[in-house]
């Protein structure tokens, strides 16, 4: 098995909006640091993350299409909207670029992980001061025992695609100079079940989009909903086996 993390941010310039600039890079920092921890599956930032930052939709589509491996996963940052036309959510990649969340669907990997935090109507999202800049992820695991846990799962997982939004159709995603709090909420509640009791010492996708769901609508000043769609599930974060 192997894997790639695409990860997207589209901050605008800070002389647009300062504030959504320093949030949006913030989301992709903690992204990062999540994913090459243990707790996250300790991915090589060198080989399996990709960063890209207001980047256009020909690069995109470019790089999407050329991926070759068995698991990818995607995460986008930024403004969006949804057509009630193409029944689609559409992302800002740029002043003049947008690509639709079917279109990151074209790569050829056979298990499939999209996560967008941003607003799916025209309207701009709501900014307050509410969130923590820099995430930390400790864990007791080593590396290769991290990736060896992670591989071992993703293999047992069926094909196929699931889609988390942090936000239902017509909604606005909520943010600050720190980053989304949808993304916020998704790690927080991540660190929260490291420390937790639990059966298994696999954080699923699914588990981690319902605990992220309930620390955002406890902890954040938001009326957005999140929303997840996919009938496939993959692992999201590693701890060590509880005896």
């Amino acid at each position: 098995m192997n894997r790639l993390a695409l990860l997207i941010g589209s901050p605008e310039q800070p002389e647009q909006n300062d504030i959504f600039y320093k949030g949006v890079n913030w989301d992709i920092e903690n992204f990062t640091t999540f994913l090459i921890s243990p707790t996250g599956g300790a991915w090589d930032k060198n080989s399996e993350i990709k960063c890209l930052k207001n980047p256009s939709k020909s690069s995109v589509l470019d790089i999407i299409r050329r991926i070759n491996v068995d698991y990818v996963l995607i995460y986008f940052s930024g403004h969006g909207r949804y057509s009630t036309n193409t029944e689609d959510t559409y992302l800002k990649l740029n002043d003049t670029d947008e690509i639709s969340v079917n279109e990151l669907l074209q790569s050829s990997s056979s298990k499939q992980l999209i996560i967008v935090d941003a607003c799916r109507t025209a309207q701009s999202s709501g900014y307050s001061n509410w969130g923590l800049e820099g995430l930390e992820f400790s864990s007791n695991l080593d590396v290769e025992t991290s990736r060896f846990y992670f591989y071992n799962a993703l293999e047992s997982c069926q094909n196929g695609c699931i889609c988390i939004y942090s936000c239902r159709c017509y909604e606005s995603a909520s943010a600050d100079e720190f980053g989304g709090f949808y993304t916020s909420s998704l790690f927080k509640s991540s660190n929260e079940w490291t420390q937790a009791i639990t059966k298994s010492n696999i954080l699923s996708t699914k588990m981690a989009f319902s605990n992220s769901t309930q620390y955002l609508q406890q902890n954040y000043p938001t009326k957005q909903i999140p929303e997840i769609q996919g009938a496939v599930n993959f692992p999201f974060a590693i701890k060590e086996k509880q005896q």
